[in-house]
């Protein structure tokens, strides 16, 4: 490819995003774009991949990859980092279909869940305690209105939408018949008091409640609570603050390696492995070997066989009682079950869940992970395998 062939990707993917304000933001025509790819390392290529067939093809790096899987929901995802996944969706769909023309590019999301969990390690969302939503905007809306629309038409439909299609575990345990709403909103944090989204009776027992199982009267709901976010973008706050492993992987559920996935190709295993990970992880689950399980890998650069297999199934053999097919009792055995039933090598992984494919730019915002938008021909690291 041409410097001048990498310059209209990155413009057009600006473009993309909708970045195309230079004085709030950036802009995708006028912004001046810095051409550094250079060839990768022929020391890392001899050892990696250079003259070797798919069985000899080693790591591109050392590092610990992980994959996690629940049956809380039907992806298979954990509820409060798939519904902080599908909000951050919602919320840029809105702004692309102009339902909110007040809506500009920048924006995040976080969702803080309240869970019960029994002696096997599940999982039973029990509420939301937090939902805390921040989206860049136009200067010509007030705050009050602002969060009055992103409730209804963005916060309120997507966790309904959540609740109905994807949600399998839940458990309440409050009653709400009398709740105070302006004594509890008094007794938030000052901090909060001033900026939360307050309910109130009517709105919650005809609006809310029909809706939602999971948002009580008791849920902070902080929609910019910042108050002005008019500048987004890199004209607001610039430099690399991290390459967002947390948030493309399982929100802090999983155990995090330190290796990205985005920005990297097939070669790498921070990418390649990380995925056969959630593939194991799901495939377990599925198969009655865990309720939620965590896999990690280990590998070392150009060394085709990872050097340690770690399973943690939070519990579920506690009380060494057969499970699965396989009358698996202990999660030493579930390890030598992975072993059996998974190709672990780099060149195994790349072909078996066919990643020389141009998908990779598809995946790159909302998760690597539980995208049933994108579906399982696509990321085939989500298709279950029978063991």
């Amino acid at each position: 490819m041409t410097i001048h062939e990498y310059e209209i990707i990155v413009r057009n993917t600006l473009k993309r995003v909708g970045f195309d304000d230079a004085e709030h933001s950036i802009d995708y025509r006028t912004c001046k774009i810095h051409d550094l790819i250079d060839q990768q390392s022929p020391d890392i290529a001899q050892a990696v991949h250079v003259n070797k067939t798919d069985e000899e093809i080693g790591a591109g790096d050392q590092g610990l990859m992980s994959g996690y899987a629940t049956n809380e929901t039907r992806s298979m995802m954990p509820s409060s980092f798939q519904l902080a996944n599908k909000l951050a969706f919602n919320l840029s769909q809105a702004r692309k279909n102009n339902s909110l023309s007040f809506l500009r590019p920048d924006g995040k999301t976080q969702i803080t869940m309240k869970y019960h969990e029994d002696s096997t390690g599940k999982l039973y969302p029990i509420s939301i305690d937090t939902i805390i939503l921040s989206t860049q905007h136009d200067e010509n809306i007030t705050n009050e209105d602002l969060r009055d629309q992103l409730f209804h038409k963005v916060v309120l439909p997507t966790i309904s939408t959540f609740e109905k299609e994807d949600l399998v575990n839940f458990q309440q345990d409050q009653d709400f018949i009398n709740f105070n709403y302006e004594h509890y909103y008094s007794s938030l944090p000052q901090s909060q008091r001033n900026v939360v989204y307050k309910l109130n009776k009517e709105l919650y027992n005809n609006v809310v409640k029909p809706a939602s199982n999971l948002i009580l009267p008791t849920t902070k709901i902080l929609i910019n609570p910042s108050g002005r976010f008019v500048i987004g973008g890199p004209k607001s706050d610039c430099g690399l603050t991290g390459r967002k492993i947390v948030c493309d992987s399982f929100g802090g559920w999983s155990q995090v390696g330190g290796g990205a996935y985005s920005g990297k190709d097939y070669s790498k295993v921070d990418r390649s492995a990380s995925y056969l990970c959630r593939q194991i992880t799901k495939s377990l689950v599925h198969g009655g070997y865990a309720n939620r399980c965590t896999v990690q890998l280990g590998y070392a650069i150009g060394v085709s066989d990872p050097v340690s297999v770690y399973v943690d199934t939070f519990g579920f053999y506690n009380l060494q009682q057969p499970r699965g097919k396989m009358g698996i009792t202990s999660e030493e055995q579930l390890v030598k079950l992975i072993q059996d039933s998974f190709r672990l090598k780099p060149g195994h992984i790349v072909n078996d869940l066919d990643l020389k494919r141009p998908i990779f730019e598809r995946i790159s915002a909302y998760g690597h992970f539980g995208r049933t938008d994108l579906g399982e021909d696509i990321c085939r690291w989500e298709q279950i395998k029978l063991i």
